[in-house]
């Protein structure tokens, strides 16, 4: 499909200017659509769009996930067919990938704020049954005003039917993601931006705690309530984390230390009176 790079092609009312990349299962044009607005055309390859499986697995994930309208996602925005290679249009984000782009420093205020439309979007997407499967860094873009989008949503369930269509045999164990998947993972890069701001005692050690419980012990089932107890990362009020973490020990008062050591005692002489009896 070497035509759609010329610019006086016109493809179901899109005149692609230029390329912008190429991807394990699609080449990327800048294009133009019919109201003048600069899009994304993601072009299947055409070994894929001779396989009509993978073909119509790709175009349905499309118009599934053109369902989702979170702004924290890359919406795609349609689809189209030209000489029987399917593509997809999406909104053309001008940015660069998370692991790439130069930011500025990650305040805990500036991780709460992705984390509230990062969540908030993988809740929504959760909501209509699909799954992103590939959180991480190099699906980010960061845009020149410092809001970050993700992209890539659905790509990682066609990996397998990829496998397929190029005659390879899918690694054994390999599972179809699922919605917890995503949770664990966004947790996980969450984290990783908060260690960057050095967290002291307070809010921040709270978020921390939160995140971590996320992707150590799956403590939260569901995008939203992982968006929701961050929500509340600014409250006085320790996190339930299972268990006290070592500055949380340190702040009890020692009456308490007394009381459960008398405590403990009495059980213990309870215990010898009942085994051995001699005891008054």
């Amino acid at each position: 499909m070497a035509e759609v790079s010329r610019e006086d092609v016109v493809i179901a009312g899109l005149r692609p200017t230029g390329v912008l990349g190429t991807g394990r299962i699609a080449t990327v044009y800048r294009a133009v659509d019919a109201r003048g607005r600069a899009v994304a055309m993601h072009v299947l390859h055409d070994e894929l769009a001779a396989d009509e499986a993978f073909a119509a697995a790709y175009v349905t994930l499309g118009r599934r996930a053109r369902r989702v309208r979170h702004p924290s996602f890359v919406r795609v925005l349609g689809d189209g067919v030209r000489d029987g290679a399917p593509f997809l249009v999406t909104e053309l984000v001008e940015g660069r990938a998370l692991e790439v782009s130069p930011v500025p420093p990650w305040t805990h205020g500036r991780v709460l704020d992705l984390a509230d439309g990062l969540l908030g979007a993988l809740g929504e997407a959760h909501s209509l049954g699909l799954v992103h499967g590939e959180v991480g860094r190099k699906h980010l873009l960061v845009q020149a005003d410092g809001v970050v989008r993700l992209k890539g949503l659905g790509l990682a369930s066609l990996w397998g039917a990829l496998d397929a269509a190029k005659g390879r045999a899918t690694p054994r164990g390999l599972r179809a993601p699922e919605a917890r998947h995503d949770v664990v993972a966004a947790a996980r890069l969450l984290r990783s931006l908060l260690d960057a701001t050095k967290p002291a005692d307070g809010p921040a050690e709270r978020t921390a705690a939160i995140l971590e419980r996320a992707y150590k012990s799956r403590g939260f089932s569901s995008a939203q309530g992982l968006r929701d107890a961050l929500r509340g990362a600014d409250l006085t009020a320790p996190v339930d984390t299972g268990e006290l973490t070592r500055g949380e020990r340190a702040r009890w008062p020692w009456t308490t230390w007394v009381l459960a050591a008398s405590a403990l005692v009495f059980l213990l002489w309870g215990v010898l009176r009942g085994l051995l009896g001699w005891i008054p």
